[in-house]
């Protein structure tokens, strides 16, 4: 798909050129006939500089603003000079509205709740950066009254905390496929593509969940409340649905630190844990987190020694050490557990109400003892 119009270069009286909007590889090229030596000046002021935003408008009167467009190459050809760069963000619209109601919708969501068509009803009189659901006949969407939205950075980066949130309910990446954003007047943009929002990767979604409309709506609203506390966990944490190309160990290591440092930063679960470690001058582990967390929030019925081979096989996997090994059922147990043990985790810390955890039974010794690593 490719966005086409004409926009006005600032420079001496103006200079019209015509862009190209590509998405969703947010590319961009601006395409400047080559008529005179004004022609070389225009696509040297462009290149050299970069733009802030470039507004165009396509012949159906519509109108289009990228941001932050930082340029990387030009061609020279005998009719026209070629400009080709990048951009971050892409909507349909240019003037941002202050304040005003946000929708979103992502692949999926229309069939996420199955045939729960019990959705409480959104009250747009309702208090601002109040995250609801709206069923309107069979379409879902998440919505809100939001205000204080000086930029567009500051709308994506909203938008990204409520996707991130989602994508934790069902442990999967989504694809983000409509935003609307207007206000009272009349304004309004639509977010078409966006580098921290949209998705990179291909995302098959058909998962529902047994939660209630009303108890995902608490939990977003939760999670936004504690996400700038454990945001640097959240950051771990999506890497293990973002990345596609990696190993299932490097997953595995992904949630042990994400789990290590939230236990961290939550003092009462830092504290239990500190005080199951023998030894008093050194940091609590995963062990001793793992412990303290099932004491105060029960997540799995198991014996500690699986606590502490979770322990073993991320030390092993962490730190190569040919004389460590680890054994198919070892490595079973523990990237299962800590799955869990994360959830939970999360769950616990941002007092979310979902408790849809999934079962998991630990392999015992004598099963699936063939070696792994």
């Amino acid at each position: 798909m490719m966005i086409n119009g004409k926009t006005t270069v600032p420079i001496d009286e103006g200079y019209n050129v015509n862009v190209n909007f590509h998405v969703p590889s947010q590319k961009v090229e601006i395409v400047i006939p080559f008529t005179s030596k004004k022609s070389l000046k225009i696509a040297d002021f462009l290149f050299t500089r970069g733009l802030n935003e470039i507004v165009i408008v396509n012949e159906l009167g519509q109108v289009f603003t990228a941001y932050d467009c930082i340029f990387v190459k030009t061609i020279t050809k005998a009719d026209k000079i070629i400009i080709f760069g990048q951009y971050k963000t892409l909507i349909r619209g240019r003037n941002i509205p202050n304040a005003g109601e946000i929708s979103f919708h992502f692949e999926g969501l229309d069939d996420f709740f199955g045939k729960s068509s019990n959705f409480p009803c959104f009250d747009f009189s309702s208090k601002e950066n109040r995250w609801s659901l709206l069923n309107n006949n069979g379409t879902v969407e998440a919505v809100a009254k939001v205000s204080e939205i000086d930029c567009i950075d500051s709308l994506i980066a909203l938008l990204v905390k409520v996707r991130e949130c989602f994508e934790f309910l069902i442990d999967s990446e989504i694809s983000i496929d409509r935003i609307v954003y207007s206000d009272s007047a009349g304004t309004s943009i639509e977010i078409i593509n966006d580098k921290f929002l949209m998705s990179k990767n291909d995302c098959l979604f058909n998962q529902t969940i047994q939660e209630k409309p009303e108890t995902v709506i608490k939990d977003i609203n939760q999670w936004l409340l504690h996400y700038e506390a454990y945001k640097e966990v959240i950051s771990i944490w999506r890497k293990t649905i973002y990345n596609r190309q990696v190993s299932d160990e490097d997953v595995f290591i992904w949630r042990c630190q994400s789990l290590e440092l939230l236990c961290t930063l939550y003092k009462p679960l830092f504290v239990d844990a500190k005080r199951r470690n023998p030894d008093k001058k050194t940091d609590p582990n995963l062990f001793h987190f793992l412990e303290a967390l099932n004491a105060q929030c029960k997540f799995i019925e198991c014996h500690k020694t699986y606590f502490k081979k979770v322990k073993y096989v991320r030390n092993v996997f962490t730190h190569y050490n040919p004389k460590k090994h680890v054994s198919e059922r070892e490595w079973q147990n523990s990237s299962h557990l800590i799955k869990i043990a994360l959830k939970a985790a999360v769950i616990y810390v941002m007092k979310l109400d979902i408790r849809n955890m999934g079962l998991f039974i630990p392999i015992p010794p004598g099963i699936m003892e063939e070696r792994r690593r």
